[in-house]
């Protein structure tokens, strides 16, 4: 086990975005995050903690949608209403 890589190894020279846990907890859901100003393309997204949660994919424009997901927060609530 000592000589396994962490997971978000393999995605290191991918565009990062570091979710907070509601940012999380919305992609896990499925939704899309706006208002996140990334190049359009793939994103590796990963959490509080540092750990890999997905990949997502930003439009340039914007808007952040989960692709493949791997993870959840097992501390991630549901984002105030009306709020990210």
């Amino acid at each position: 086990d000592r000589l396994l890589l962490p997971p978000g190894t393999a995605l290191a020279g991918w565009p990062r975005f570091e979710a907070d846990v509601g940012q999380a907890h919305r992609l896990s859901r499925g939704q899309v995050l706006p208002g996140v100003s990334l190049a359009a393309g793939l994103v590796a997204v990963f959490g509080p903690g540092g750990a890999l949660l997905g990949i997502a994919e930003s439009n340039g424009a914007g808007a952040l949608a989960p692709r493949r997901w791997l993870a959840d927060l097992p501390e991630a609530a549901p984002a105030p209403a009306g709020g990210a």
